[in-house]
């Protein structure tokens, strides 16, 4: 399930993989059909996604109005996972779209919707959860979790492209469990690209003081770096530690990385 917070934009209720973002995550490895929308809103905006303000949806979804919202929409999700169980899987797999939806996931764990069960991986944000009904499903939901539209509203990049296929990478890794829903199990499963460019985001942000979770907001362009990209992640390696305070400053500026990977391609 991938949990957002509005329709594709161009979606039909009939025809839920007909438009750009799901035929874009077909290209990127996930097929339709292999997954279902599961959004708290029931309309996209009348525009391009680009142009929407999330500044105001995410305040909007922190408030008493947004949050009893989400929980009366929280049936469709448990609807999904129970009906998943009741044909033999226990682990439905539910990925969190986006920084506006994790905090209404998280707010939705808070109020004991659904409890953890265990962590599968903390680099990768993937965890065991239980409902209320005692079915259980793993939530993706770290840092890496790319939002399905980023590469398209990315205009291509390849940093983003890079970070949309790893999450995608993670998932269907996920929709194996005979593999195990272990941490060393499912790097060692990622493909060389995804591996390395999980490994290498994690190493760039350790190396700025910053801890494994999302980009904080100043440095959250630098998500779009493609750190599988052996030039860019070791001249970022050597930039920071030449002086990691300028490096810092120098990096909330988006044109300036900008520069470096036009620089480094």
């Amino acid at each position: 399930m991938l949990l957002a917070l509005y329709p594709p934009r161009q979606a039909d209720e009939n025809k839920p993989y007909d438009n750009a973002t799901s035929r874009n995550l077909s290209k990127c490895g996930l097929e339709s059909g292999w997954y279902e929308w599961v959004d708290v809103l029931p309309h996209s905006p009348n525009g391009l996604s680009g142009d929407m303000n999330l500044k105001i949806f995410e305040e909007w979804a922190q408030t008493q109005s947004g949050l009893t919202h989400a929980l009366d929409q929280f049936w469709r999700f448990t609807t999904v996972v129970v009906g998943e169980a009741t044909v033999g899987n226990n682990n439905t797999i539910c990925y969190v779209a986006g920084t506006i939806m994790l905090s209404v996931f998280m707010d939705l764990f808070a109020r004991g919707v659904f409890t953890m069960v265990r962590t599968i991986s903390l680099q990768l944000g993937i965890y065991q959860f239980r409902t209320q009904e005692g079915h259980l499903f793993i939530g993706v939901v770290g840092p890496n979790c790319a939002h399905p539209s980023s590469a398209l509203m990315a205009r291509g990049r390849p940093g983003a492209i890079a970070r949309l296929r790893s999450s995608i990478q993670i998932l269907l890794v996920l929709g194996k469990p005979e593999r195990g829903f272990q941490e060393g199990t499912i790097m060692a499963s990622l493909g060389k690209e995804q591996a390395d460019h999980a490994s290498n985001e994690l190493t760039i942000k350790s190396l700025l003081g910053l801890s494994a979770g999302w980009w904080p907001g100043l440095l959250r362009h630098m998500r779009l770096c493609n750190y599988s990209n052996p030039r860019i992640f070791e001249f970022l390696v050597k930039f920071i530690e030449v002086d990691v305070v300028v490096a810092r400053e120098l990096f909330t500026c988006n044109g300036f990385v900008f520069f470096l990977r036009f620089l480094l391609l």
